[in-house]
């Protein structure tokens, strides 16, 4: 969803609110939220009335553009109206359970629920969404632990815990959903057997509440739908990322779908894959899938998704039109699974093919969870903090680190664990790499440990951060203090162990790149008693980058480092969440050891750093070597 700029008053006015925010743990007090509802509900039973939202209004603003946009004469309505639903074709909100006699039944939920079952609506863009929905349907856990209870409410009032912006909240909904000339527009399960089920519906008014309107959930990132209404980590893989390593990304959907992990995948854009893709058979472009089930039958490794149009959207190998189809893969892809609408079987190959992303959310209900709020970057005065766990026996953690107010995962923060009280020397780090939303599950034994929440991305601007701590066992946690300094020697020593050497000249000059699937940080060591370090680095291009020196979407960028003797410097770190290996080895370096103390870049900048290290550039300051 585009957002309007912030004008200069709105942006002074979030900086001072940032500035003002302390760190302190996060928990949800539902006091004020019960009262809420037992009053409301008194006042609807006192009136005679159902509930009508006054913080939600039935207005065109929370509708959007998508759903007014249907409202123009030329527009003609495509689906059949649903008898049990008989709205006039003037209302543009309509109560989820029809008032008067009833020729079926409703309820949230029912024992017969089919799981994926949930339809997309026409024209409204929300396909993310409703593709985590359909994950979530197998897990009837998930919807109680939403909802405040699974009674229909005469009166139309619902409260549902969700986790915005990493932190539980308790939404209070009424039951109108939106319509276009005669058709809900909400999210729909299958009717079956003449039972409505309202869930979907009420769990999408109450994150477009949320999220400021029904407009947020257009190209709504699924995996943040996922983690929404979780509040479990997810992981978003970008395919670009692993062209040269499919086998491992086979291993990462495989994993997941063993573990039963709720998933969903997306399209690639249609300008990009009709480009590429001439002549190749159809599949819905720009388009987000539920991912039923990931297997191995001898050497197939296949993938069935499914459509939240409810139909299938693809005609190549394995659909139901092509006629390859041998009696072993029938008996095992259609017979022994049951029938989903919209479901289709897609091989690997093709699927890396046509498809740019997958939403991995690791929902695992006996996990714990320790919430905070916290404020990254910035100059060091104090106010930014590490956090200090004790682990009593052996478990598996995962970090979740969200920026609030963004709705989706494009940003970055760099998180870093490691053992709290061993010396530098002996000291395991277990984790320090950038990520856009969650960490993987790190293994730790038992001790303390500090993690450390951190920015390199224009680092003198202070940010806030919700952070999560998952963890397979109760943990313990407290503040502590955060020294800069200590962060630098962290991701250094993590380069030194991890990267890959590319330069090595003698015993004076080593540089090294520490790579990851969505990040290259390089490094030099000037190990010379004497001499200074000149170093260039050179970006050809990276698209969609994010760099440690302030720059994005670069072409042709040169970075000018002097590293004085016996002393270390990160040159540069580049993160990314869609691009080829091609665009990360656009990253050269060149260098020599000099007397001089400045170095040259262009025919005038003549410095020991191009551009200049500020301050706050914690990451590139240099460290002496012992």
């Amino acid at each position: 969803m585009s957002r309007k700029p912030k004008t200069k008053a709105e942006i002074n006015a979030e900086q001072l609110r940032i500035d003002s925010i302390r760190a302190k743990f996060l928990e949800l007090d539902d006091e004020e939220d019960e009262v809420k509802y037992q009053t409301i509900v008194e006042y609807c039973i006192k009136n005679k009335t159902c509930f009508h939202d006054g913080e939600f209004l039935h207005c065109d603003d929370n509708l959007g553009k998508r759903i007014l946009k249907a409202w123009k004469k030329k527009y003609k309505v495509k689906e059949t109206p649903d008898p049990n639903y008989p709205i006039s074709k003037t209302d543009k909100w309509y109560r989820v359970v029809p008032q008067g006699p009833k020729s079926a039944e409703w309820t949230i939920w029912h024992p017969w629920n089919i799981p994926y079952e949930i339809f997309q609506s026409r024209g409204l863009g929300n396909c993310g969404f409703i593709a985590a929905l359909s994950a979530i349907s197998a897990h009837k856990s998930i919807v109680e632990f939403v909802f405040r209870d699974l009674e229909l409410s005469e009166h139309g009032v619902y409260q549902l815990r969700l986790c915005k912006d990493g932190e539980w909240k308790i939404i209070t909904i009424d039951d109108w959903i939106p319509c276009i000339k005669g058709i809900m527009k909400g999210a729909s399960l299958k009717a079956t057997g003449g039972i409505y089920q309202i869930w979907p519906a009420l769990i999408e008014k109450a994150t477009a509440k949320a999220c400021g309107g029904y407009k947020a959930l257009y190209r709504f990132c699924a995996a943040v739908a996922m983690s929404t209404i979780t509040g479990a980590p997810s992981m978003f893989p970008c395919i670009e990322q692993y062209t040269e390593r499919v086998d491992e990304f086979w291993r990462i959907l495989k994993d997941a779908g063993d573990k039963k992990y709720l998933m969903s995948c997306g399209t690639r854009e249609k300008k990009a894959a009709k480009r590429e893709l001439k002549g190749e058979p159809k599949i819905a472009l720009n388009h987000a899938f539920t991912i039923l089930t990931v297997l191995e039958i001898g050497s197939h490794r296949m993938l069935r998704l499914r459509n939240p149009w409810g139909r299938s959207a693809w005609e190549g190998k394995w659909s139901e039109e092509w006629t390859g189809w041998t009696d072993e893969m029938i008996l095992k892809l259609h017979v022994l699974q049951k029938d989903v609408s919209g479901a289709y079987w897609i091989e690997f190959e093709d699927f890396v093919k046509y498809f740019r992303v997958v939403s991995i959310c690791r929902w695992r209900a006996d996990w714990y969870e320790i919430r905070l709020k916290m404020v990254i970057g910035g100059l060091w005065d104090g106010r930014q903090k590490n956090i200090w766990i004790t682990v009593p026996k052996a478990c598996e953690i995962s970090v979740t680190a969200i920026l609030p107010g963004t709705n989706d995962c494009y940003y970055h923060t760099w998180i870093s664990i490691y053992e709290a009280n061993a010396s530098p020397h002996e000291q395991q780090i277990l984790y320090c790499a950038p990520v856009a939303f969650s960490t993987e599950d790190v293994l730790l034994q038992p001790g303390d440990y500090i993690i450390i929440v951190s920015k390199f991305y224009h680092p003198a601007v202070r940010e806030e951060r919700n952070v999560v701590i998952h963890s397979s066992i109760p943990i313990s946690a407290r503040f502590c203090d955060w020294d800069p300094m200590k962060m630098v020697g962290i991701v250094q020593k993590t380069v030194e162990e991890k990267g890959r050497e590319v330069v090595r000249q003698r015993d004076d000059v080593s540089i090294k790149k520490y790579e990851g699937p969505s990040f290259v940080v390089a490094m030099a060591q000037n190990y010379s008693w004497d001499r200074h370090l000149h170093v260039h680095t050179r970006i050809s291009r990276i698209e969609g980058a994010k760099l440690s020196r302030g720059q994005q979407n670069v072409f042709n960028a040169v970075f000018g480092d002097v590293i004085p003797p016996r002393s270390s410097q990160i040159l540069l770190v580049a993160f990314y969440v869609t691009t080829k290996k091609k665009d990360r080895d656009s990253m050269s370096i060149e260098y020599g050891l000099s007397k001089e103390k400045v170095t040259k870049v262009g025919r005038k900048n003549k410095a020991a750093h191009i551009p200049k290290i500020e301050p706050t550039d914690y990451i590139h300051h240099t460290i002496v070597m012992e």
